[in-house]
This record gives structure tokens, sequence and C-alpha cells, in this order.
């Protein structure tokens, strides 16, 4: 579907939804708009989440259980 499509799919649709489905909508329209925080990363910091992905890819990161018990004993310690 191309994107004139679909705008044209929405709008004719529209006037069929019901209030609630409408303010959804228009809610879900707004949030989508909002920049994301990829987006407004610079091309360094691009590059460097791109690294560490692969990194990851490549099985150099640190196991979940790890991470998640490193920090229920850094919480603990806290008194948290």
């Amino acid at each position: 579907m191309t994107r004139t499509e679909a705008i044209t799919k929405i709008q004719s649709s529209l006037g069929t939804l019901p209030d609630a489905q409408l303010a959804a909508l228009a809610d879900m329209v707004q949030s989508w708009s909002k920049p994301t925080v990829f987006s407004t990363l610079t091309p360094a910091e691009r590059a460097d989440l791109d690294a560490a992905i692969d990194s990851l890819n490549r099985g150099e990161g640190v196991d979940l259980d790890t991470v998640a018990a490193a920090m229920d004993a850094k919480l603990k310690a806290a008194g948290v």
C-alpha cells in the first residue's frame, strides 16, 4: 500500500469510527509524530549504538541473569 493509499483509506474511515476510537487514533498519531530517542541521536551516538549492537550480536555481551544479579546485589546493599 502506498502512502497516498493509506492516507485515503484512513480518511475515508474516520467518519465511521466511534468517538472513543477516534480519540485513541488521535492520541496514537500524536505519539507517533514525536521524535524518537533514536532520531535525536547524533551520527556519532548512532555509530556507538550500532557498534554495541554488533558486539552483542557477536555474543560479546553480558548475560541478562548476570546483570540482574549484579543489580539486585547493588540494590540490596543500598537498602532498596
